[in-house]
């Protein structure tokens, strides 16, 4: 992991960028337009080196006492994921979700294609068996937005809608997959509103217990 230091350093290599209205500009680290987005790219690496992030952002030593980061992970286990997942939610939320595209967006592009190639295994579980294994506190509030995998991550999570009445907000992919969220969250008393823009592709609903 390079320092923000190095990473400013790095840019330094004679590329050439234009700032629309102005024309070409000399250095990216220092012009006004492109700064902002340098200094944040360069704090990211930055906090990989401090002792107040270093357990969100890197995993547990090895046997050689080396601690990896979790942006570079290739996960193994269900607990690499919520570690993972951890890391990620700390440094978006800096920017408040605005800036997404961190160092650490290629990781996640290669995890995705090597999914798809079905060289990835990784242990899963259930929000009701992390509950009832008080892994994780019942939770008050629900994010889903899994690719198409929403209806199998609820069926997975029934005892904990029932039980501790969440708040969803749910994500869908595709037309059935939604139809199947929708019925499901009903039969559990749960009363459904659409938010954002629906297509067929993707709808967005907020799931309330009645």
């Amino acid at each position: 992991m390079r320092t923000g230091a190095e990473y400013r350093e790095a840019l330094r290599d004679g590329r050439r960028v234009y700032v629309m209205g102005e024309g070409l500009i000399e250095d990216v680290t220092v012009h006004p337009a492109t700064r902002p987005m340098v200094d944040e790219l360069a704090g990211w690496y930055d906090r990989h080196f401090d002792p107040e992030w270093r357990d969100i952002l890197l995993a547990p030593p090895d046997a050689q006492g080396n601690r990896a980061p979790w942006a570079y992970a290739l996960p193994k286990t269900s607990t690499d994921l919520r570690a993972m997942g951890r890391c990620f939610s700390a440094t978006t939320f800096l920017s408040a979700g605005n800036i997404t595209h961190t160092p650490a967006y290629g990781n996640l592009i290669a995890l995705g294609v090597v999914d798809s190639a079905g060289n990835l295994s990784v242990n899963v579980s259930t929000l009701d068996a992390l509950l009832v294994s008080h892994e994780i506190s019942p939770p008050h509030c629900i994010k889903m937005d899994i690719e198409g995998q929403e209806f199998r991550a609820l069926l997975g999570a029934k005892m904990c809608f029932e039980k501790y009445r969440p708040k969803l907000f749910l994500a869908t992919h595709g037309v059935q997959v939604h139809a199947q969220c929708c019925h499901l969250l009903c039969s559990w008393k749960y009363e459904i509103r659409q938010i954002g823009v629906q297509s067929a592709e993707r709808g967005e609903i907020f799931a309330s217990p009645v």
